[in-house]
């Protein structure tokens, strides 16, 4: 599902930033 796609890339961008931050 695209939608599943989306949510699962934001949340690792999610993820992303808070390790750089």
């Amino acid at each position: 599902m695209a939608l599943s796609g989306a949510v699962h890339w934001l949340f690792d961008r999610y993820l992303i930033s808070i390790a750089i931050a």
